[in-house]
Order: structure tokens, then C-alpha cells, then sequence
């Protein structure tokens, strides 16, 4: 214990006894100390005090993440992606160029779905001519890209802002704050639902990046039953909600720079979508002369310019 303390200095330096750790796990959290050494490219071991003949990194560490994942139990969307396996240590040019590259993969990955977007485009203005609405149900990031893309149709075209609706697992909270499980409550879907007094000639599109969030499925049976158009847009190809809905939209951008985290890829690709969407069906609404905004609600110095 001196040696240490004099070699380690200014550290303080605690028996596992004193730390409160019991006997039994003494040897699991020495093994956690050299994992996280090694995952940092750091020596795990003082030469001085081991009498070894120099510092090494000591052994390897295996993510379980590199794994090739069974679709049937886990989706695309949380794969592991071996382009950014080791983004911890590139530098700060290198991680932006990586992420970047698959950015670039979203837009690609939509365009293999442009038969069925026009299809839903054209699916959604036909009802909305007969006074139906635009409804974006979705959960976690998918369900917030839903409720910006409604929110800015009234003020780009002039629409009412009960045209285009967008709800999300949770509610408006989850705007803000994660909801704990609200995306795995299917009657929170089926309860948006009734609560928006869907009918026929409403057009009901379900968000969520795996295409298995209950929450989505339960909203897009409810409208169903209601006789209300049902699409699905996710990415992933096995999605479940593709079997609860008239029409699936699915690009598949691939497993994301950060396994899991489908606000990127997942997400890039979820808002091209919705873009084409509410553009499209706005542009069938005769909202716009050529490609200029006929009915833009000029809020700002900016718009005021724009409309002039």
C-alpha cells in the first residue's frame, strides 16, 4: 500500500475493504478496472510494482455488439455498424467524415421507396379532398420528426393547423422528455385515435424507426377499423406495422454510427420522407404556383420578404 501511494500520488489509494466491496467481488471489479483501462488504449499494470519490464495494455476487450444480430429478434436499425467500430478513436475530422458518409446512405435508401410514396401521396390528397386529414402517429424521435412536419404546414401553406396532426406515444411531454415506456402501449395509440374522432376520409401514417412500437401498431388498427387509409413508414424491412397498413414505406439506411441510436440515419431518413410527403400532398392541393408557396402565412420580416 505505501509503494502505491508514493507511485500514484497525488491519487488516493483505498483497500477494496474500505470501498466496502465484498470479498466475493473483488476479482469481477479488478476485471472492470482492466476493462476500462484497455478500452482506452491504457497500460493496466505499474512495472515498478509488478516487477513486469515495461507497461502493457493489458489483454482485450470484445463487444458483443459485433455479433451478427438475428432480425426476427433485434431489427436492422440496431445492428452493429463496422464502418464507425472504433469512432472512439478517430479524430475529430475522421468521426464527422464517417458520419457523414452514412448520412449520405438515407437519402439513397428512400429513393428504392418512391413507388410507394407517390402511391401514399396521392392515397392521402384523394381523401383530403374530400375533407380528410393528415395524422402522423409515432414514437421517440419518429414520432417528434411527425409532429414538426405538422407543425409547419400551416404556416408554409396557409392550412389550418387541424389539417395536419401529429401525435406522439407519451404525449406533447414527449416532445420534451422521454416517456418510459409509452411506445410499447398499444392503447395509447388506439386512444390518440379516438380522441381525434378518426373516419374514412382521414389518412393515418405510423412512425417508428424499428416498425414494431405497440403504441404505433395499436393507433393504426384503431384507424383501420375506422376505415381510415393506414401507411407505415420505419426502417426496417421486417417491420410489423407493415402487416397493419395499406401501404409500408421502409428504406433501410442500414445500422447507425452509434448502434441504436436511429435519431440519425433512421431519422435522416424518416424526415426525407415526411418531406415528400406533406410537400406532395400539399403541392396536389394546389398550395403552391410553380415551385412558389401561393399561400404563405408571412409571420416575419423574412416571410414578408419572401411573399412580397
Amino acid at each position: 500500500m505505501q509503494m502505491l501511494e508514493k507511485k500514484l500520488q497525488p491519487a488516493q489509494v483505498l483497500t477494496s475493504d474500505a470501498m466496502g466491496i465484498p470479498s466475493e467481488a473483488k476479482e469481477a471489479a479488478a476485471f472492470a478496472v482492466m476493462a476500462y483501462e484497455t478500452m482506452y488504449r491504457r497500460p493496466g499494470n505499474i512495472p515498478s510494482a509488478t516487477g513486469a519490464a515495461h507497461p502493457v495494455i493489458m489483454g482485450s476487450v470484445t463487444f458483443p455488439m459485433k455479433r451478427q444480430y438475428n432480425e426476427e429478434v433485434l431489427p436492422i436499425t440496431e445492428k452493429f455498424n463496422p464502418k464507425s467500430d472504433r469512432i472512439d478513436e478517430m479524430s475529430t475530422l475522421g468521426l464527422a467524415q464517417t458520419i457523414n458518409d452514412e448520412d449520405r446512405k438515407a437519402a439513397g435508401a428512400v429513393g428504392t421507396q418512391i413507388h410507394q410514396i407517390a402511391a401514399a401521396i396521392d392515397a392521402i390528397s384523394e381523401r383530403m379532398s374530400h375533407g380528410g386529414r393528415l395524422i402522423y402517429l409515432g414514437a421517440g424521435t419518429s414520432g417528434r420528426l411527425g409532429v414538426l412536419d405538422a407543425s409547419e404546414m400551416p404556416p408554409t401553406y396557409g392550412v389550418s393547423p387541424d389539417l395536419v396532426i401529429g401525435r406522439i406515444a407519451g404525449g406533447m411531454e414527449a416532445l420534451i422528455h422521454a416517456v418510459e415506456g409509452a411506445e410499447d402501449d398499444p392503447e395509447g395509440g388506439r386512444k390518440h385515435i379516438e380522441e381525434l374522432n378518426v373516419n374514412e376520409n382521414d389518412s393515418i401514417v405510423g412512425l417508428s424507426a424499428s416498425g414494431n412500437a405497440p403504441y404505433v401498431i395499436g393507433g393504426l388498427d384503431e384507424a383501420h377499423r375506422r376505415g381510415a387509409l393506414t401507411i407505415a413508414v420505419g426502417c426496417n424491412r421486417k417491420a410489423k406495422m407493415a402487416a397493419h397498413a395499406d401501404i409500408a414505406i421502409l428504406p433501410k439506411p442500414g445500422p447507425e454510427v452509434i448502434s441504436g441510436s436511429t435519431r440519425m440515419k433512421s431519422g435522416t431518413a424518416q424526415k426525407l420522407v415526411l418531406n415528400m410527403l406533406s410537400t406532395g400532398v400539399m403541392i396536389k392541393q394546389g398550395k403552391t404556383y410553380g415551385n412558389l408557396m401561393i399561400d404563405l402565412e408571412a409571420t416575419n420580416k423574412k416571410l414578408i420578404a419572401r411573399k412580397g
